[in-house]
Order: C-alpha cells, then sequence, then structure tokens
C-alpha cells in the first residue's frame, strides 16, 4: 500500500498546478492527508515530500514558444497528419502532411515556433488538452529537414502496408482494437458512443493481461524459467503495437515486478505495490500524464477493483462473473461522464459483446503476420462491422448531464462500502448504502424538473446555431454545418444529452447556406424534433408563451441568400434578443428606418462578424448591451473583420467570440 500512497501523493503533486480539476485535488489531499495521519504516522514525511517533489516537477515543464530557427531532437509520437519532437528545450507538435516520420528517428528540423492553432466545435476532441499530455504546448512549423537518425523500427509504415490489405469495414475494426487508433472512422460511431459500447474496443489492454497469462501457463508445462520472461517480453512487444498506451506500458512494469517476485521466490511486491511503482515510473517519465482522463480511470478503477477483488475466491467460477460485474459498476459513472448518459439496451449489449470482442482482438492479432491471413480475417471484421452496424437501430439512453468526479467519488466510496457490509453481513448499514447508491444514480438520471431560461449560443465552428430554452420549451436556431463533421452527432445532440434535452420543439432556420443549415438533415433524422420552420416561412412564430417575430420583410424577389436570411426577435423575461442571420448592412438600414424604437440586450452580430454587417447606423439604433459573435478559429474568411470590431468598440458595446471563449450562455434569472 506504501507504493501506492508514494504514487498517489506525486501525482497530486503534478496535478495541483496543472489540472484544471485543481479543487478536485485539494479533496483527494484532505482525504489521504487523514488517511497517513491517523493511520500510517510513522511515514507521513515521505508522503508529503514526494507530493512536494510532484508539486516541483511542473516547473521543470517548459511552456515556452521555440525562438530558434533550428531544433534538433527525438520523435516520440508520430501519426498520419503530425509527430511530436522532444528536445532538450521542450517537446513540440509539428504538422507534416502524409507524415514519413517514426518514432525514435533523431532529426534536425529549420522553421519557427508559434503558439497552437487548432480549429474547435462544441463536444469536439479537445486535441490541445491531449499534446498537453505529452508536455507538448507550441508548435513548430516545418520548413525543411535532415535525419541525424533514422529508426530501423518503421512501424507506422508497417501497420500502413498491414491495413491497406482489408476493406473500410474491416480496417475499422482492426485499426482501434488492434493499433488503439480512433473509433471515429466506424460508420456506427455515433450508435457506439450512444450506447456508452466505446469500452469493448479499449478493453484490448485487459486481453493483452489475458493473452499473456494464457502463453506463460502453457511455455510453464515445459519450462518453468524460460516462462518467468514470458510476462516482460510480450509486454515490451504490445507497448510498440499499441503505440506507447499508457494502459501497456503500466502491465510491462506491473510485469517486471512480478519476474522479481518470482525471481527472488516471494512476494517483495504486492498487487497494490506494483500498481503504485508503475505509476510513479510513468509519471516521472511524463508528468502531464496526470491531465489525461484515462490514466484516471486506469489508476482509480485498478485500485478500487483490487479492494473489492478481495472479498471473493477468484478461483470460484460464481466469483468470477461477480468480480466483471464489480468492474462493470465500478466504471459506470465514467462512462456516464463521457457521454452524458446511460444506455440499458447498452449494458446488456456490453455483457453479450464483451466476450465476443475478447476472442475478435486475438483473431485480429493475426493481421500482423501479413497478407496470407487477410481473407480469413476480413471475413471476420466484416461480420462484427454488420453486428456494430445493427446497433444502429436502437436507443435507450437516459441523459444523465453533466457527471463530475466528485459524483464518481462519492459513488465508488458508497459501492465499496456496500459491497464490505455485504460480504460482512452487516445488514443495517447494508441497506443504508444500498439506498443511498440507487438514490445518487437515480438522481443523476432525473429529467429537469425546474424550468429553465436560457440561450446557448453553441460553438459550431465556422457557423450558426443558437439554443433557446424558455420554460421547458427547447428551440433551435440554425443547425451550423461542417463539411468535415456531422454537427448534428457529433456537436449538437451530445450538447443538448450534456443539458438534459430530450426533444426540440422546433428547429428555426435563418436562410440555406450549409454553415447555418449543414447539420439539419442529420438532427432531424437523429433526435426527436417536433418541426421545422425555414427562414421566410412565417412572420411570428409561437411556441409556448414565446413569440418569434421575423423582421426581415425586404426580401423581395432576391435569390441572394443573405439577403434573404432571417432576423429573429424575441424577449425572454426582460432581456430582449436579436439573431441576425447573415442579414447584410442593406437589410439592417431597412429594419431600423421602419422599426425606430427597436432595441435589444443581446445582439448576435451578422455574418459571424463580417463586414458585409453590422453597420455603424445599426448598432447605434438598437443599442445592445452585449455582441456575440459565431465564428471558427483562425477561420479562412477572417471573421470577425476588424471594422466591426472598431463598431462595437465606438458603441462601448462588449463583444463574446465562440472562436476564443467557445459556447456562451446566457442565463436568465427567474
Amino acid at each position: 500500500m506504501r507504493y501506492f500512497l508514494l504514487f498517489i501523493f506525486l501525482s497530486l503533486g503534478i496535478a495541483l498546478p496543472l489540472s484544471n480539476y485543481s479543487h478536485f485535488s485539494i479533496v483527494l489531499i484532505a482525504i489521504f492527508t487523514i488517511y497517513i495521519i491517523y493511520v500510517k504516522k510513522k511515514k507521513s514525511m515521505y508522503y508529503f515530500l514526494f507530493f512536494f517533489i510532484g508539486f516541483g516537477i511542473t516547473f521543470l515543464i517548459d511552456k515556452s514558444i521555440s525562438t530558434s530557427k533550428e531544433i534538433s531532437g527525438i520523435v516520440i509520437k508520430a501519426s498520419d497528419n503530425y509527430f511530436l519532437l522532444k528536445t532538450f528545450k521542450g517537446t513540440y507538435y509539428i504538422y507534416s502532411k502524409n507524415c514519413s516520420f517514426e518514432m525514435f528517428d533523431i532529426v534536425k528540423i529549420q522553421g519557427y515556433g508559434e503558439e497552437f492553432s487548432f480549429s474547435h466545435y462544441q463536444e469536439s476532441f479537445d486535441f490541445k488538452k491531449y499534446l498537453n499530455s505529452y508536455q507538448c504546448y507550441s508548435s513548430y512549423n516545418l520548413k525543411s529537414y535532415e535525419y541525424i537518425f533514422k529508426s530501423p523500427l518503421r512501424f507506422n509504415e508497417y501497420k500502413r502496408n498491414i491495413l491497406s490489405l482489408y476493406s473500410d469495414s474491416s480496417k475499422s475494426i482492426i485499426s482501434p482494437l488492434i493499433f488503439s487508433s480512433s473509433l471515429s472512422n466506424l460508420d456506427s460511431y455515433y450508435s457506439i458512443k450512444n450506447l456508452n459500447l466505446t469500452r469493448l474496443f479499449s478493453l484490448s489492454n485487459f486481453h493483452i493481461s489475458f493473452i499473456i497469462e494464457v502463453i506463460y501457463k502453457l511455455v510453464k508445462k515445459r519450462s518453468e524459467k524460460f516462462a518467468l520472461f514470458i510476462p516482460v517480453t510480450f509486454s515490451f512487444l504490445f507497448i510498440f503495437i499499441k503505440s506507447f498506451s499508457l494502459s501497456v506500458m503500466r502491465i510491462f512494469i506491473v510485469s517486471i515486478l512480478t519476474l522479481i517476485n518470482n525471481i527472488k521466490k516471494k512476494t517483495i511486491f504486492n498487487y497494490l505495490e506494483k500498481l503504485g511503482l508503475s505509476g510513479i515510473v510513468i509519471v516521472i517519465l511524463n508528468p502531464c500524464y496526470v491531465l489525461s482522463s484515462s490514466f484516471f480511470l486506469i489508476f482509480s478503477v485498478l485500485f478500487l477493483f483490487d479492494l473489492s477483488r478481495n472479498l471473493f475466491d477468484a478461483r470460484n467460477k460464481k466469483s468470477k462473473i461477480r468480480i466483471f460485474l464489480i468492474f462493470s459498476v465500478l466504471v459506470l459513472p465514467f462512462k456516464m461522464m463521457w457521454n452524458y448518459s446511460f444506455s440499458i439496451f447498452g449494458s446488456i449489449l456490453e455483457l453479450i459483446l464483451s466476450p465476443i470482442m475478447g476472442i475478435v482482438f486475438i483473431i485480429d492479432l493475426l493481421s500482423l503476420l501479413g497478407e496470407f491471413t487477410s481473407p480469413f480475417l476480413e471475413m471476420v471484421n466484416s461480420s462484427i462491422y454488420n453486428i456494430f452496424n445493427g446497433v444502429n437501430l436502437i436507443d435507450l439512453s437516459i441523459y444523465c448531464g453533466e457527471i463530475n468526479y466528485y459524483f464518481i467519488l462519492i459513488y465508488d466510496i458508497l459501492y465499496l462500502l456496500f459491497l464490505y457490509c455485504k460480504e460482512l453481513y452487516i445488514l443495517p448499514y447494508k441497506r443504508i448504502f444500498t439506498y443511498s447508491l440507487i438514490s445518487l444514480f437515480a438522481v443523476s438520471l432525473l429529467p429537469e424538473i425546474f424550468p429553465r431560461y436560457e440561450v446557448h449560443f453553441i460553438d459550431v465552428g465556422q457557423g450558426d446555431s443558437t439554443l433557446i430554452i424558455n420554460n421547458y420549451q427547447n428551440i433551435l436556431i440554425d443547425t451550423g454545418g461542417l463539411a468535415s463533421t456531422d454537427l448534428a452527432t457529433s456537436c449538437l445532440i451530445p450538447y443538448f444529452k450534456r443539458k438534459k434535452i430530450y426533444k426540440l420543439d422546433c428547429v428555426l432556420t435563418t436562410h440555406n447556406d450549409y454553415d447555418h443549415v449543414g447539420a439539419l438533415e442529420s438532427l432531424v433524422s437523429h433526435f426527436n424534433v417536433s418541426r421545422v420552420i425555414r427562414g421566410g416561412q412565417e412572420e411570428k412564430i409561437q411556441i409556448g408563451d414565446l413569440t418569434i417575430s421575423d423582421l426581415n420583410k425586404y426580401r423581395g424577389d432576391s435569390e441572394e441568400e443573405n439577403y434573404i436570411s432571417a432576423v429573429y426577435n424575441f424577449q425572454i423575461k426582460d432581456t430582449k434578443f436579436l439573431i441576425m442571420g447573415d442579414a447584410p448592412k442593406e437589410i439592417e438600414k431597412f429594419i431600423i428606418r421602419d422599426n425606430p424604437l427597436l432595441r435589444c440586450d443581446v445582439l448576435k452580430l451578422g455574418h459571424h462578424g463580417s463586414s458585409t454587417s453590422s453597420c455603424l447606423e445599426f448598432l447605434e439604433s438598437v443599442e445592445p448591451s452585449l455582441a456575440i459573435i459565431s465564428c471558427g478559429y483562425k477561420n479562412k474568411y477572417g471573421h470577425p473583420a476588424k471594422s466591426v470590431l472598431e463598431n462595437l468598440d465606438k458603441c462601448n458595446i462588449s463583444y463574446i467570440r465562440t472562436d476564443i471563449v467557445g459556447t456562451y450562455v446566457y442565463n436568465l434569472r427567474i
């Protein structure tokens, strides 16, 4: 236990200054400090020493932008379109289309450093945070390069050659299962995520442990001495196959410690000590791993799992089933946190498909042997692909909204207390913890029962989408639209789940530009939408007690989309809103000419802050106190225009940009 506690204090010391959840780190520090003071009094100084060592390590992480015209370093990660270069001064993200670099290449790069620049939208993968977990805080623009040392291990090239043997459907199964690639290439990814089934692909790390154990037992029958080195050897090989996955690195370190136990023929390190030592090594190699949610999941769940596993006899078949169920219940709040929902059908499917995916993983390892296994594997993976496509038809999800780490902490403590009381037959306390656990879980799944009055200006990248929550009615104005992704399934619907919104009473569109309605068709297909009203169809729209007026009556016979864009005006409580769509200056002038008393508190600027809209005369007339600019980060159009920002400043109008702050919620108090 002591090494695990040292690991906890080291990690908390690192997490406190680096993590956005510093308040959560403080809670954990308080809990473990109480434990140390009352249980481990004699060695308490060592734990706090590790905490301060962890805290000190964070000051060694270089977050500065390189000013050098040339840098040299070793490639620590290589993907299809980028690689990470570790130098003595820091780690840099370097974009390289069709990247030919491989891990362990040592190269000299000519170019210049700059701040990160990544596009984003609500619920999109936080690539910046992902790079931070590799101690990477800035990018370096590549102009030219030369190899100092070219690694003979061209694993990415080998992986590409292997995957080229398979159809897109089979490739979308093999790639995430064997090589830990993204699941997003799978056509049924939306359904898999919706049913909380993504863990079926990450369970391969448990399958690795299982394979190593089987091989170990088979070899042990012939040579006990040789068998001792099987776990270390095979886990080392899987490190390369899984691209230095955190889980596999843990398995490798634990295997080394197990080997030491076997050589010494005594238990020098128990399971928790192995887990703690592996964690210490991993965070020393890369302190920023503590920023990764998978880091927290792996070590916290394995710790809790070990505590509960000790309650049962693992040799008993019934106990093995109970252990599997215990693990499934332990990870449940994590799945709810990542997907904002709990799926009854998904939980049943997971129980059924887990052993099947274990077998598929073992079979798919044959893909590493090359071409002669591809016909058989093509058949197997095409069948699995069809199974996952079938789950598209079923969704019985209950939305839980945003789950935080405090919920997980309380949930797991209650669950462990329930297990101990159950095994020790302490019935009164068992009932208390059972009811508490069920109540906590049930409360998280309750729908919103209190009326809400909010306007959400959703970050959809270069586009527009506004969610209005008025009492119990939900209205969406525009859906946004990106050519590179389906914003309905990757942005809007996950956001609705986060906010516990089960249906939209109405979707209004301003006009037919793709960046305003590109996700509409998919949204209607995948979500409960009562009705759709396109811009120009109705002058007054009544939804519950909310009246929305379209002020653009000046379309005439124009076919130009921006000119016919709807301009929506509405009031919630005492706050007036004006959503301009892409209406140009000419329309703005017509509106204030015919509505001289028109005023608004919140104005969504026309055409994403383009110079074609938001003329000074219009801004002075409607007198907003706040302007919202919805645009993509470093978009190619240069939105918002400098002239528009100058107009806002002249009128003393505060403004918020979704490309900088992301989604902005205007909350109206009841």
